[in-house]
C-alpha cells in the first residue's frame, strides 16, 4: 500500500501515491479476516462529509490526510476500530459541527475514545503556547493510559504529516520537525515499531539539518554498489558457517538509516569516510538456544570487538526489545555490527506493540503483550501530577529518549534498570517516591558511599532512609533519571506552596487584626465562592503570590469598612492584580506556576536565560531576582521561592553592559561595530577616561536573552585592547 515506508535513501522526500478507500477494505479484509469493514466504509462516507471543501496547503482535498493515515493503520496490522478512528481522527478538531456525542452514536464509544484521545484541546485557554502543547500532550498520554491505539493512530498522523511537510511554512517545518525527534519518534521506539521511527526521524532531520542530509544520502549512492557486493559476501560467508553447525537461521543485511549515521558522526566527531559500520547484520533463527548457538559461531570465526556485546534477550530493553547484540571485526578487517534474534522477536523490533495488536477480531492481547504495555505506561504515568508545563516537557522528553542503561541490585537480588550516570538517589527513587524522600544515605556493595557516587553494572545497592530525612536540591545535580529528578522538583514544589500559604495567611491576619475583624471570618464560604477559590490555603496562596488583593477580601469580609471604589471583580485566571501583569509575566515560573504576578526586580533586571529566583513581597506579587543579585543576601530567606523562565521570549530586554580599554582613537568607533550587529539595539552609550587613563565605556543595550548577550560579551572579549567587558547592575552604572 501507499502507505509502506520506503527507506529514504531510495525515495522522494515527500509526497506519495494517493490511498484509495477500495485498497483500505482490502488490506482490512486480508489482515482481519471476518471482520466487520462496513464501520469502515461507513467512517469514510462520514468524514468526507465533514472534510467537505477543506483542502490542505498541498492544494489537495483534506481527505486525503485521514485516507493515508487509515492507510499506515493497515499497513500496522490493526483492527477496525483503529482504523476507522483513524478516518475520524480530526472530523472533531476541524468541523464544529461534530462533537464526541455524535461519532460515539455514529460509531460506538470505542471509536469514539480513540478519536478524541487524539483531538487537540482547543476551547480552552493558555497562558503560553508551552502550556498549550503540554496539556495536549498530557491528555493524549491520559488517554492512551486507556487504550494504547490513541497513540497508534497519533503516530500514523504524525507521519503522514511529516511526509507532506514540505508544503509548510518554513518556521513550522522547523518546529514540526523538532517535536517529531523529541516525542513522536521517541515515543515509537519506546512502542518498538522500528519501521515508524526510523522514517520520522529522517524526515525530521531532512528539515532541521538539510545539508548533512542531502551529504550522508549521496555519499550513501556513491558507496551503493560496492556495499552491496560486501553484504552479499558477508551473508552467503555466515550462512555457510551457521549451516555447519545445523542452525537454521535467516541472515540479512540492511543499511543504517541516515539518521542514525548522522547521530554517530555529531556524537564521535567522525566524517563519512571515517564510519566502517554502514551495514547491520541480521541472525534471524527459530529458537532462544538458537541464538546463543549463533553468538559462537559469530565469536569463533570472527574477532570480538570487547565491550560491545549486549544480550537484551535476558535484559529486555524498556520497551520489550530482545536481541544478541556483538560487534565484530569482519571481511576486509572492517568492523560489523550483528543482531541475532527469533522471527518472534524480529517481528516486535521493526513493529511493536503493533505487531501482535488484537482486540475483538483476533484474540486477546498476550500476556507478554500487556507487560510491554504496561512498561510504556509506567514511563510516562508519573509524569500526570507535574503542573509545570516546561517540567512536564523535559520529563516526558527526558523519559522517552534512548539512555544506555545499567543494572543493578536490590539486596534481594531484585534487578534495577537504571540510566547510565546514575547514582543512589535514582535507585531509591525507581523503589518507591517516599523511599526516595526519605533517603540519608547508601550502602553499594556493602559500602557506605556518598549519595553522588555514580553506580555500575552489576552493584548491589542498599538504601538507607530516615523518617525525618528530606530531598536536597543538590540532588538534581547528580540524579540522571527522569523519574528521580520529576520526584525532587514536585517535592519542592510543595514544599513552597506550603510555605506561601503560611506567608499569605500572616498576611491575611495582620490586615484583619488592623481592621479588628475575627479571624473566624476567613472560614466564610461565600467569600471562597464568591472569588473562586476551593479552600482556604487556595486564598492564601493566592495573596503570597499576588493573585489576590487583600482589599478585595476586606470589602467583601467588612464592606462597611472598606468601601470598593470599583465594582469587586473574581481572580483573574492569568495573575493579573489590579491592572495588567507586565507582558514579561507569562515569561516566568514560580515554584512551576505561570499564572503568578511577578516583577523584576530593579536591583539586577534579570534576563531570560539566566538563573533567577523569587522573593515574595508584601502584597505585591513576586519579584524575580537574578540568582547572583547581591541584594538576596539582605531578604528573609524564607520568603525565596523557585522560579524560572518558560517559554521564548518574544519582547526585548535592557541590560547594562561596560567595556574597560586601552586608550586610543577610534576604540569607540569599533566597539560600537562589534555591539551593533549582535544586538537587537543599543539604547545608551557613554565613553569617558578614568584616572588611570584607561577608556570606560557604559551601554545600555536591548537584547532577547542571556545567550545573546553572552555572544556580545564574547566577541568583545575578542578584541585586543579591550582588558574587561562585564555585566554591571543600574546602581553600579
Amino acid at each position: 500500500m501507499a502507505g509502506e515506508y520506503i527507506p529514504l535513501e531510495d525515495a522522494p522526500v515527500y509526497g506519495g501515491q494517493l490511498v484509495r478507500i477500495e485498497e483500505i477494505i482490502e488490506s482490512l479484509t486480508k489482515n482481519h479476516p471476518g471482520a466487520d469493514v462496513t464501520l469502515v466504509q461507513r467512517a469514510y462516507i462520514y468524514a468526507a462529509g465533514a472534510h467537505q471543501g477543506m483542502t490542505r496547503r498541498s492544494g489537495e482535498p483534506y481527505l486525503n490526510h485521514p485516507l493515508a493515515v487509515a492507510g499506515i493503520l493497515c499497513d500496522m496490522k490493526l483492527d477496525v476500530a483503529s482504523v476507522a478512528a483513524g478516518l475520524l481522527h480530526d472530523t472533531i478538531e476541524d468541523n464544529p459541527e461534530v462533537t464526541y456525542e455524535d461519532v460515539a452514536k455514529k460509531f460506538g464509544k470505542e471509536v469514539a475514545d480513540i478519536v478524541d484521545g487524539v483531538t487537540k484541546i482547543g476551547k480552552m485557554n493558555f497562558s503560553s503556547a508551552t502550556e498549550r502543547k503540554a496539556e495536549n500532550l498530557r491528555k493524549m498520554i491520559m488517554a492512551m493510559m486507556t487504550d494504547l491505539r490513541v497513540i497508534l493512530v497519533k503516530l500514523a498522523d504524525r507521519l503522514n504529516n511529516m511526509r507532506t511537510l514540505g508544503f509548510m511554512p518554513e518556521h513550522k517545518q522547523s518546529a514540526i520537525a523538532t517535536e517529531t525527534l523529541d516525542i513522536f519518534a521517541p515515543l515509537a521506539s519506546r512502542l518498538g515499531i522500528h519501521k515508524i521511527q526510523t522514517e520520522l526521524e529522517d524526515l525530521s532531520l531532512f528539515y532541521l539539518e538539510p545539508a548533512a542530509y542531502s551529504e550522508i544520502r549521496l555519499n550513501l549512492s556513491a558507496g551503493r554498489s560496492d556495499r552491496q557486493q560486501y553484504v552479499t559476501e558477508v551473508i552467503e560467508y555466515l550462512t555457510r558457517r551457521v549451516q555447519e553447525f545445523k542452525i537454521k537461521a535467516r541472515i540479512e543485511g540492511r543499511p543504517k538509516h541516515i539518521y542514525s549515521i548522522w547521530h554517530k558522526m555529531r556524537d564521535q566527531n567522525l566524517s563519512f569516510d571515517q564510519l566502517y559500520d554502514l551495514t547491520a547484520f541480521r541472525i534471524i533463527v527459530d529458537s532462544i538456544q538458537d541464538c546463543y548457538s549463533a553468538l559462537g559461531v559469530i565469536h569463533s570465526v570472527f574477532k570480538a570487538i570487547p565491550g560491545r556485546f549486549k544480550d537484551y534477550i535476558n535484559m529486555p530493553k524498556a520497551n520489550g526489545y530482545q536481541s544478541l547484540h556483538t560487534a565484530v571485526i569482519g571481511p576486509r578487517n572492517t568492523r560489523m555490527e550483528v543482531q541475532i534474534r527469533t522471527v518472534d522477536m524480529h517481528n516486535y523490533a521493526e513493529n511493536g506493540v503493533a505487531a501482535h495488536w488484537r482486540y475483538k477480531n483476533g484474540g486477546a492481547v498476550s500476556s507478554e503483550e500487556t507487560q510491554r504495555i504496561t512498561a510504556l505506561r509506567s514511563i510516562l504515568n508519573w509524569q500526570e501530577n507535574l503542573d509545570n508545563p516546561d517540567a512536564f516537557l523535559t520529563s516526558v522528553k527526558d523519559s522517552l529518549a534512548e539512555h544506555e542503561s545499567i543494572y543493578v541490585f536490590t539486596p534481594a537480588g531484585d534487578i534495577k534498570d537504571l540510566p547510565a550516570g546514575a547514582c543512589p538517589v535514582d535507585f531509591a527513587y525507581s523503589i518507591h517516591t517516599m523511599v526516595g524522600h526519605n533517603c540519608v544515605g547508601a550502602k553499594v556493595n556493602g559500602v557506605i558511599v556518598p549519595l553522588r557516587q555514580k553506580l555500575q553494572n552489576g552493584d548491589i545497592v542498599e538504601v538507607m532512609t530516615s523518617r525525618n530525612g528530606t530531598p536536597s536540591r543538590d540532588w538534581l545535580n547528580y540524579a540522571a533519571s527522569p523519574r528521580a529528578k520529576a520526584r525532587i522538583r514536585q517535592w519542592f514544589a510543595a514544599e513552597e506552596r506550603v510555605k506561601a500559604v503560611d506567608f499569605g495567611h500572616e498576611m491575611l491576619e495582620k490586615e484583619m487584626r488592623k481592621a479588628g475583624l475575627p479571624k473566624a471570618k476567613l472560614a466564610n464560604q461565600e467569600l471562597l465562592k464568591n472569588l473562586g477559590y476551593a479552600n482556604l490555603d487556595e486564598l492564601n496562596a493566592a495573596v503570597a503570590f499576588g493573585k489576590q488583593s487583600i482589599r478585595q477580601i476586606m470589602q467583601i469580609l467588612a464592606p462597611e469598612k472598606f468601601k470598593p471604589e470599583t465594582p469587586a471583580e473574581p481572580r483573574h485566571p492569568a495573575g493579573h492584580d489590579a491592572g495588567a501583569a507586565p507582558d514579561y509575566a507569562r515569561h516566568i515560573l514560580v515554584s512551576g506556576q505561570s499564572d503568578i504576578f511577578t516583577k523584576l526586580a530593579k536591583c539586577c533586571s534579570p534576563i531570560p536565560g539566566e538563573p533567577i529566583i523569587g522573593y515574595i513581597t508584601q502584597g505585591h506579587g513576586v519579584s524575580i531576582h537574578s540568582a547572583t543579585c547581591v541584594s538576596l543576601a539582605g531578604l528573609d530567606s524564607d520568603r525565596l521561592i523557585s522560579a524560572s523562565w518558560s517559554d521564548q521570549q518574544e519582547q526585548l530586554f535592557d541590560v547594562h553592559l561596560q567595556v574597560r580599554t586601552e586608550n586610543g582613537p577610534g576604540l569607540l568607533l569599533s566597539v560600537l561595530n562589534i555591539i551593533s550587529p549582535l544586538a537587537e539595539n543599543i539604547l545608551e552609550a557613554h565613553a569617558a577616561e578614568d584616572a588611570g587613563g584607561d577608556g570606560v565605556m557604559s551601554f545600555v543595550l536591548a537584547v532577547k536573552n542571556q545567550s545573546q548577550f553572552n555572544s556580545v560579551l564574547k566577541a568583545l572579549k575578542e578584541i585586543p585592547a579591550v582588558k574587561r567587558a562585564e555585566r554591571i547592575f543600574p546602581e553600579k552604572a
